[in-house]
């Protein structure tokens, strides 16, 4: 076996980053990021499931009309996206185990 030193690890380092192939596009590329950013954590369906009845309505309507949300409406939502990101980083590490 060879002997490990901090060059030859450096060394080593060095080999695999010039080695290095980044992997072809993981996405389809004439998609808009828009269009799917989020899609599987903040969907409509999810939010409605999640957010009490009056700020769904009221988010919905700044997402569709550029309705303001009235400010206790924004730290209820904010509360609710919290909850809903952790279920869905929670949920995705649970099926990646």
């Amino acid at each position: 076996m060879p002997e490990v030193t901090g060059s030859n690890v450096r060394l080593q380092a060095i080999r695999d980053v010039e080695a290095y192939v980044p992997p072809t596009a993981s996405f389809d590329v004439g998609e808009a990021p828009g269009a799917v950013f989020g899609s599987n954590v903040f969907s409509k369906s999810v939010m409605q499931k999640r957010l009490p009845k009056s700020v769904f309505k009221s988010v919905i309507a700044t997402i569709e009309n550029a309705a303001p949300l009235a400010g206790n409406q924004v730290g209820i939502a904010r509360s609710g996206a919290d909850q809903i990101y952790r279920l869905h980083t929670a949920e995705s590490r649970m099926g990646a185990l």
